[in-house]
């Protein structure tokens, strides 16, 4: 379905050979110039940023991967673009001015301004084409294209990149100077979704063309994201001889694949559908087209169709799974597929407002500095060291234990360098029901939380403490005023660091920028529950963690029983209801008064949003691995140790507290963990378990983040503490 037209007008004209001799060039360069500097000046910061520490993190990025291999699946630097394996700034970047100024000139020099120049100049498009303009700004390499772009008044600029340091650079970057910029780790190829479907007035792509496989699959799809009446401003590079394509001028490093002329960079715009095309030779070969109507293509190139999978949860948790043609556009084909991980899109913020406050988690230090030895292990609260912060019904004794396994088993790698005596080779962690409020040392601990929807939370605490602990015979009255009375905010209670008042305040003007104030910028993790695997897979890569360390069983299941310590008595675990199961009166209540003024929402969609641009960043093809590995280490665990495992109650409910002391690491936390230590230490996960998981991706049982590289799990054998390698 094609989206309204833009409401900006373009002009533009033949290319003025004598450009660079015109008044107009100096004066627009100088006001470029005036506009850059003005923009990223130190006062422009957000709060509480300085110009000193915003100019330290710059340098850091540099120190931080110059030198490092970026993981985008090749085993060594030699199948490595140089741009992934060293750090480049690319182009003459500065921020600041005088004495607070942070000033680098790269290998291409100005040639961001010299490629806006000639299209103002040159081609007279005027400045004002950009203001207030959604752009697509494609091979942003350190952002120096979309900090232009942001000055000239863009009302938003999406940078793709699809080399993730640079991509978090430019975030880093656009986050401190809040400007209109969402920066996405993703392959160009990678673009054609619905939601992009014709939502810019302009695409900026200069300096790419010429490094891409398929450009005409690629000005296809960019030509897709295009509003009706929108404009491309292309820029590439054309053949040393007179020729009008070669291929492979300069490949290698740079990767330079095919140089085309102005001719046939015209014969590619129109066969993706571009008409009102005027193009040139001003710096290399460039062209400006016009997207007047939504058109096939005029050759479809065939076996050349991207055809993308998107999943989006829709209520009484269905999935959609959307199927679009990137290069036909053919008609939507839409399946129904059930399922329980899917993320959860939150309605009631738009996409804009959590982008602008959810934030992209970094990784840490390969060195564990918040691994302290011995200094706390258990539930007492602490400020150093691994702080698990417990939040009811989220499935918290599943985390208190992966928080455990990780302090046990990280302490067993790296603490018998630091610590003599080998009973303190347990790294210092923390949990229980604390709450968050001034548990934490900055640089000495990591803290971290996992959230789960508000509605299903609040009905499960229900049901475990009322009606299981004490008796209550179930009604939806009951349910109703526990749902009022004790849930509200009640996530947010438990991991604000600070005073925050949100749920007690009458008028909130911005929920989403209180909580990134008082709960997100001091959290080193926040996962979610329906998204497990994801955060789990965020946490290995991020916190350089072996699968096993995050390998546990599960301590209370459904119809099972719970750790015995209430009343020294063994309770059953009720069996779930499900939403769908519920009354009217009650779906009605979670639909509509259960959300009003529960912040517990703004936390959660935030909580979801900070996982999507973590995923961006990191890679989905990487997350999506380590997901398969996880479950299918979960799965030979579970076979394994799941028997062997002494629980303080027994399957029958009967007390066995004595016994599982020393097969469990605090109450029914971490039980079996003996066991899958020495599992992992000693064998390989048998290839069954990941043609199980490989089936259960591919027939939509559970949610895969990318199905790019199931191929490379097939009838693989691999050692758990080790990453796979990857033939590409």
């Amino acid at each position: 379905m094609e989206k309204p037209p833009t409401q900006k007008t373009f002009a533009y004209s033949t290319p003025d050979p004598a450009w660079r001799s015109s008044p107009r060039y100096q004066d627009i360069r100088d006001e470029l110039i005036a506009l850059r500097t003005k923009r990223f000046l130190p006062d422009r910061l957000r709060a509480g940023l300085t110009f000193a520490d915003f100019k330290a993190q710059l340098v850091n990025f540099k120190d931080k991967y110059d030198g490092r291999v970026e993981t985008e699946g090749y085993e060594s630097a030699e199948g490595q673009k140089a741009n992934t394996v060293r750090w480049f700034w690319g182009h003459h970047m500065w921020f600041g001015a005088g004495q607070d100024k942070f000033e680098v000139n790269d290998h291409m020099g100005d040639k961001w301004i010299e490629d806006m120049l000639a299209w103002i100049v040159g081609y007279s498009l005027s400045l004002e084409s950009f203001q207030g303009a959604q752009v697509l700004d494609i091979g942003t390499w350190t952002g120096s294209t979309t900090y232009i772009l942001a000055a000239l008044g863009a009302g938003r600029v999406v940078s793709v990149e699809e080399a993730v340091k640079y991509s978090m650079f430019t975030r880093f970057v656009s986050d401190s100077y809040q400007l209109p910029v969402q920066a996405v780790a993703r392959s160009l190829y990678e673009l054609e979704i619905e939601a992009l479907h014709e939502a810019f007035d302009i695409v900026y792509f200069p300096g790419v063309l010429y490094h891409l496989s398929d450009p005409l699959l690629a000005l296809r799809i960019l030509y897709n994201r295009l509003k009706i009446g929108g404009i491309i401003i292309v820029e590439t590079e054309v053949p040393v001889a007179k020729v009008d394509l070669s291929y492979g001028p300069n490949r290698g490093a740079a990767n330079k694949l095919f140089a085309c002329s102005p001719d046939v960079l015209r014969e590619w715009l129109e066969d993706a559908g571009f008409t009102s095309i005027v193009t040139g030779t001003l710096r290399r070969a460039e062209a400006i087209a016009k997207k007047e109507k939504h058109q096939p293509m005029r050759h479809l190139p065939q076996g050349h169709l991207l055809v993308v999978r998107e999943a989006n949860l829709m209520k009484d948790e269905e999935v959609v799974i959307t199927e679009a043609h990137a290069s036909s556009r053919s008609s939507v084909v839409t399946t129904v597929v059930t399922t329980t991980e899917a993320p959860f899109p939150s309605p009631l913020f738009s996409a804009d407002s959590l982008n602008a406050a959810a934030r992209v988690w970094q990784s840490t230090s390969r060195n564990y500095d918040w691994c302290y030895p011995g200094i706390w292990d258990g539930p007492e609260k602490s400020d150093v060291g691994l702080i698990y912060i417990k939040i009811p019904k989220t499935s918290s004794s599943t985390s208190v234990a992966i928080n455990a396994h990780i302090a046990h088993q990280v302490g067993r790698r790296v603490l018998p360098s630091r610590a003599a005596k080998s009973a303190d080779h347990v790294c210092g962690h923390s949990h229980d029901h604390f709450k968050a409020q001034t548990v934490r040392r900055r640089n000495t601990s990591l803290i971290w939380t996992i959230l789960r929807d508000p509605a299903r939370r609040c009905v499960s605490e229900f049901n475990h403490f009322n009606v299981a602990r004490r008796g209550e015979n179930y009604s939806d009255l009951r349910l109703l005023e526990f749902m009022k009375s004790s849930c509200p905010c009640l996530e947010i209670d438990y991991t604000a660091i600070g005073a925050l008042e949100l749920c007690q305040a009458q008028n909130v003007q911005n929920p989403l920028a209180e909580i990134w104030q008082h709960i997100l910028r001091h959290y080193n993790f926040i996962g979610i529950l329906e998204r497990r695997w994801e955060s789990l897979a965020l946490m290995k890569i991020l916190w350089k963690l072996e699968t096993s360390d995050l390998i546990v069983l599960d301590s209370k299941r459904s119809g099972g029983y719970d750790d015995g310590k209430y009343e020294n008595k063994c309770f059953k675990i009720p069996v779930a209801k499900t939403f769908t199961a519920m009354s009217s009166t009650v779906r009605s209540y979670l639909s509509h008064d259960f959300l009003r003024r529960n912040h517990d929402y703004a936390l959660y969609a935030l909580a979801n949003r900070s996982l999507d641009l973590t995923i961006d960043a990191v890679g989905r093809d990487m997350v999506n691995e380590e997901i398969l590995r996880l479950r299918a280490a979960q799965t030979y665990a579970e076979d394994m140790c799941q028997d062997k495992a002494i629980f303080p109650c027994s399957s029958n409910g009967t007390s066995q507290a004595d016994l599982a002391r020393a097969n469990c690491y605090y109450g029914d936390n971490g039980c079996g963990h003996p066991c899958i230590a020495e599992l992992f230490d000693r064998t390989t996960i048998p290839a069954k378990y990941f043609r199980s998981v490989i089936e259960d991706g591919e027939k939509g049982r559970i949610h895969l983040v990318s199905k790019n590289r199931i191929s490379l799990f097939r009838n693989s054998a691999v050692k758990v503490q080790r990453p796979f390698k990857l033939s590409m």
